[in-house]
């Protein structure tokens, strides 16, 4: 038995250890380990160098910690001791990370240099990768069946037409994470940072609750972290790059972001940008 040792811990992922609910792996790769319990909660284990999910939990030590398990792999807790085949975790002394940023600073921040997010912007089609949903930003005004319909139902505040272009990207495409609800993640949270307007935030919840039946376990578990304002590492280091004038930061922040998957962190960039492309009604 190989006992890797929890840095650091999410309040989801305390939950998740104390619940204590018969759980299966749901996807297993050399760095990365993701759980799910008998109540669709959603627990990933991220190895040294991997970012924290909102539902996280990070080991130190081996940098391929997960490379024994396999989709078959049984799950086991009890005591606040979690075993995975031949791994033993502990989460005793992990320091507990709260996924949610400082929203109201990250709101000052943009409404003082809103020119931060065009920077971001022009340095993500600079750095990014083809194939993401950045390209969608290229020409605008983007029409209603890019994502438009969210955006504009999340820019008018108008529930309806929100719920109505989320369906239209939940579960579109493929991978753990489809890139309409990255899409849909980083829409989110742009309202948590005020791009839409006072009290879109308001519409997240909902939003979130009618797109997380229509795709995957994993990706529902993002949207429904985002409806509550939390996110992964690599957003709270952008959110910290956009509120300074410091473009090397910013750059080395966005590639964080841009790495993740294939291309779902330029996906949910893309939705979070979004708030600065105009729309055809």
């Amino acid at each position: 038995m190989t006992t890797l040792t929890a840095r650091a811990i999410t309040p989801a992922a305390q939950a998740w250890l104390a619940a204590a609910r018969p759980a299966r792996v749901l996807g297993v790769f050399e760095r990365t380990c993701n759980l799910v319990d008998e109540a669709g909660a959603v627990l990933t284990l991220a190895g040294p160098g991997v970012g924290l999910t909102p539902f996280g939990l990070a080991v130190q030590g081996e940098t391929r910690p997960f490379h024994a398990l396999t989709a078959h792999s049984p799950v086991r807790i009890a005591g606040g001791a979690l075993t995975i085949g031949p791994l033993s975790v502990t989460a005793a002394g992990a320091a507990t990370w709260d996924p949610r940023p400082d929203w109201a600073g990250v709101r000052a921040a943009l409404a003082a240099r809103p020119d931060r997010l065009d920077r971001a912007r022009a340095l993500a089609f600079a750095i990014g990768r083809p194939g993401s949903l950045l390209e969608i930003m290229g020409s605008p005004p983007l029409g209603e069946g890019r994502g438009g319909g969210l955006v504009h139902g999340l820019r008018a505040r108008s529930l309806e037409a929100a719920l109505a272009g989320a369906h239209a990207l939940a579960g579109l495409g493929g991978g753990l994470t489809p890139a309409g609800d990255d899409f849909i993640v980083g829409a989110l949270l742009a309202a948590w940072a005020g791009l839409w307007g006072g009290g879109a935030e308001a519409l997240a919840g909902p939003i979130a609750e009618a797109a997380a039946p229509r795709t995957t376990t994993l990706s529902g578990a993002y949207l429904r972290a985002a409806a509550q304002g939390a996110c992964a590492e690599h957003w709270h280091q952008v959110f910290a790059a956009l509120a300074v004038d410091d473009d090397v930061l910013l750059e080395a922040a966005l590639r964080r972001l841009l790495a993740v998957g294939h291309t779902s962190g330029a996906d949910a960039l893309a939705g979070f940008l979004m708030a600065r492309v105009e729309v055809i009604p």
